[in-house]
């Protein structure tokens, strides 16, 4: 206080990532919102979104990205690394179907599963932890609901990537679309409206996903001490974090036992089961 200050230096140290409120997860109302605009099959036949997607290749790769995020917790690197599906048409027609509608469920099934099957037999990890040990494979696994959707979308998407690029190409199908500007342009204002204050997070989606995932698992599966799962156990696993896959197979049987089930009607559970496939109980 009484000497002359020649000169001062302030050290800060800077955090590697920020987990700042606009990182967190969307809001539930937010996010199902998004869900039913993406999903819903009368709000897609209502404002002709196949049509529109097979005339535009903007509108398709949006859908397509936006959508992943309920289905799977992949990192947007993670997502790039999916692949090119196999078409059962020439792309032209495949655009034409979709557009007068003799596009066929069985098409669309194939489709999704060249993509799920060469995940399968490559038993690619994260790319974040590629360096890591004990790391799961990626996990995409479409409910059976959504398989028809998902198809179709990486069919049209696809198709489009083959048009525009008649050369050989090795860029990825996924594109990442997530500022207001261009998924309002792309998809129209309904849609565009929900990112005007925030762009769309991949972060905050994938969090959002996760903290459901761990919601419905607890509230189906009672905290007891015979059992060797919880939520975050599901979570974790849905997002290949470190831990060790042949455990997964415990939650089939906890599933199984009418006992865990507290007030979840047996329907329900029939149906949850069903959406990993008609042989999902064995």
């Amino acid at each position: 206080g009484k000497g002359v200050t020649h000169y001062r230096n302030s050290y800060v140290m800077t955090n590697r990532y920020t987990f700042e409120d606009r990182n967190g997860a969307y809001e539930l109302n937010d996010y199902l919102q998004l869900m039913f605009y993406l999903f819903n099959d009368d709000y897609i036949q209502k404002n002709n979104m196949f049509y529109h997607a097979a005339n535009s290749k903007d509108y398709a790769d949006t859908w397509l990205y936006l959508a992943l995020h309920f289905i799977c917790a992949l990192r947007t690197t993670d997502l790039e690394r999916i692949g090119h599906p196999k078409l059962s048409r020439e792309p032209n027609e495949i655009l034409k179907a979709v557009k007068n509608g003799t596009w066929t469920t069985g098409e669309a099934r194939r489709t999704l599963l060249s993509i799920t099957t060469r995940l399968t037999y490559l038993n690619i990890t994260p790319n974040k932890t590629k360096r890591a040990s004990n790391v799961s494979q990626l996990k995409f696994h479409v409910p059976e609901s959504c398989q028809v959707l998902i198809g179709t979308l990486l069919a049209i998407c696809e198709a489009h990537y083959q048009i525009a690029n008649k050369e050989a190409s090795e860029s990825p199908l996924i594109r990442k679309i997530s500022d207001y500007e261009r998924i309002n342009r792309y998809m129209g204002e309904e849609i565009g409206s929900l990112f005007l204050e925030r762009n769309f997070s991949s972060r905050s989606a994938n969090k959002s996903y996760l903290q459901a995932v761990a919601m419905l698992a607890d509230d189906v599966i009672e905290e007891k001490s015979e059992l060797n799962i919880k939520g975050h156990f599901l979570a974790a696993l849905a997002r290949s974090h470190k831990g060790s896959y042949d455990e997964f197979a415990q939650t089939t049987a906890t599933y199984l036992k009418d006992a865990q089930l507290g007030q979840v009607q047996p329907e329900m559970v029939a149906k949850e089961l069903f959406e990993r496939g008609v042989l999902s109980m064995i």
